[in-house]
């Protein structure tokens, strides 16, 4: 206890110790003596005021001192407690009058606890401040019940209620358990506390009402509580997205009910959905915000061969603005606004930039100072890590002598993510390299389709990402057209709803583009034959009902069709470990 006001351990372990002009500990029975029974483990009383005696130090007042007996007559706050929550109140508005004050009215949950109160204070000529304080709930006696947060059809279960006394004396009190209607009173004699098991049974689902509470002549406080009960079982769903390159005929098994299928004709159909996943993700960190100005870039260069008006102009140069002044002084970008530069995300930032300088925006970013950044740092880093900003380096048509990396690295155990960086930096430099292993560490899919690396959950080193590079490398050494469309399949194979990440899709997105529109461009009008109906008009969306498998036969080209089962509750679901096990 600081000064007369009860502090956490934190701001006592955050105090100069030269602040300290008292300092009294006292050990449970006289800290009792003096509080109450909630100081049975002792206190440590501190001062900062000058000249502080002891009689003064033990003189000080609890906030909300316990009382030596019940008052008479009805308290403030006399009544069942029900309104619970983790925070107090947020005024993010107030404004200080002449003599820096401000003021407002607060209701406080019926949580009895502490309170950490925070201000953040904002003045001119960027001045700013925090202080924190602490308030204490209180009452002298209390009834209280801790609950699980939920429960599941069938569950048995208890609740725990807790009497406490902090008066200092034996109390005669009515105690009143009412769970679903069904009460029980009992008289008790509380000296210092009582604990109480209350049996739960979640018998159907909605929700369980129980109320545990005290009276002591006109003084009544006890908690009401609601536990919501859940329907017993696993909410489910099946899908599946397949992409028709060429002529075929697919048999589906499903179990018997309700189906949904959304089939696109137009492969740029399924990049735009991509694009409005990235488009509208939440955050907006340097990577994000670089990743959302190359797909919004993407997006430009389709509505141009679709000969449609590009909406987004606005928001591209947004994105170039706070790019531009989010970059660090040393000429890097890390993660959020200013903060220390990071290769890769300065890398990923820049690309962006050139991008949008390429599709005719103006950008403001200094250009001098990514030079510097990525010269002065290349060499402080793992030999590994130097791949791409001297891939950088070379494409800009800076001299850089890459041999020396490349001999160095080869030799040693690389994974096929960094033996595709590698070849693809020698592939930039004009540079022999060995090509032979390309094919030996090409994987298949059970559709047919092709991809390298392994599905691992690192930003680059996996499959997704190292797929992209062998498709880079490949299509720039005259890769047939039928290994090249394996390829690509296999990224629409591996989209989910969207792919992993904004740095992924917009990787995908950037590297497939050209590619996908030139295919767009020469394919003709695509037919689906499904339950015996041909349709020839997409997007294609329905729902329709299987007895166990369905057929689907597809002229010309399909690049997205999908099928979802609607959300399903299994009350009995069998043990899947497969989700769980490397």
């Amino acid at each position: 206890m600081l000064d007369g006001i009860i502090i956490d351990a934190q701001t006592y372990r955050n105090m100069d110790p030269n602040a300290i002009t008292a300092i009294e500990v006292l050990d449970n029975k006289a800290a009792v003596a003096l509080y109450g029974s909630r100081a049975s483990g002792g206190v440590i009383i501190l001062s900062s005021k000058q000249k502080t005696t002891l009689n003064q130090l033990l003189a000080m007042p609890l906030p909300g001192t316990p009382m030596a007996s019940m008052p008479e007559g009805v308290l403030p706050g006399n009544s069942i407690r029900k309104n619970f929550r983790d925070y107090a109140f947020w005024q993010p508005r107030l404004t200080t009058n002449k003599d820096g004050k401000a003021k407002f009215i607060a209701t406080f949950p019926d949580d009895i606890t502490g309170w950490k109160i925070e201000a953040l204070v904002m003045a001119s000529k960027k001045r700013s401040g925090l202080a924190s304080s602490q308030v204490q709930s209180y009452k002298p006696l209390l009834a209280q019940v801790a609950t699980p947060h939920f429960l599941v059809e069938g569950d048995n279960t208890n609740a725990i209620g807790k009497i406490t006394n902090y008066t200092t004396d034996t109390l005669s009190i009515i105690r009143t358990i009412e769970v679903e209607g069904n009460l029980t009173n009992i008289d008790l004699q509380i000296t210092n506390s009582h604990v109480d098991s209350l049996i739960l049974f979640a018998s159907s689902p909605d929700s369980i009402h129980l109320k545990y509470a005290i009276k002591q002549k006109e003084y009544e406080d006890g908690e009401s509580r609601t536990i919501p009960v859940f329907k017993r079982g696993v909410k489910d769903a099946d899908g599946l997205f397949v992409a028709l390159p060429n002529d075929t005929i697919i048999t589906i098994a499903l179990k018997p009910g309700s189906l949904r299928i959304y089939a696109q004709s137009d492969i740029l159909d399924v990049v735009l959905n991509e694009i409005e996943s990235v488009k509208n993700y939440p955050y907006d960190c340097n990577e994000q915000l670089a990743s959302k100005l190359q797909v919004l870039l993407a997006e430009k260069k389709i509505a141009e061969f679709r000969k449609e008006k590009f909406k987004q102009e606005d928001r591209v140069k947004r994105i170039i603005k706070k790019l531009s002044e989010n970059q660090h002084k040393d000429g890097g970008w890390g993660w959020w606004n200013q903060s220390e530069g990071l290769m890769w995300i300065t890398l990923h930032v820049v690309h962006g930039l050139e991008l949008a300088e390429k599709e005719g925006f103006k950008t403001i970013y200094n250009k001098e100072g990514v030079l510097t950044f990525l010269q002065s740092g290349l060499l402080q880093l793992p030999l590994r890590e130097q791949i791409l900003p001297m891939q950088f380096l070379v494409t800009h048509n800076i001299k850089v002598n890459v041999q020396p990396l490349y001999d160095s690295l080869i030799k040693t155990d690389l994974s096929v993510y960094s033996r595709l960086r590698l070849a693809e930096l020698m592939q930039h430099a004009n540079l022999p390299y060995d090509k032979t292993w390309l094919s030996d560490f090409r994987n298949e899919t059970v559709k047919g389709n092709y991809y390298w690396g392994t599905d691992a959950l690192h930003l680059f080193d996996n499959a997704i990402m190292s797929t992209l590079i062998a498709y880079r490398l490949l299509k720039n050494e005259k890769a047939s057209n039928t290994e090249l469309q394996r390829i690509r399949n296999f990224f629409l194979e591996a989209r989910t709803h969207s792919w992993r990440n904004t740095f992924e899709s917009a990787s995908i997105i950037e590297t497939l583009l050209p590619d996908l529109i030139s295919l767009t461009a020469n394919y003709t009008k695509t037919e689906l034959t499904l339950m015996n109906k041909t349709i020839t008009k997409f997007p294609y969306d329905t729902i329709v009902q299987v007895n166990g498998s369905l057929t689907v036969q597809k002229n010309w080209y399909c690049p997205g069709l999908s099928y979802s089962v609607p959300r399903i509750l299994e009350c009995e679901p069998q043990t899947n470990r497969q989700r769980f096990c490397g």
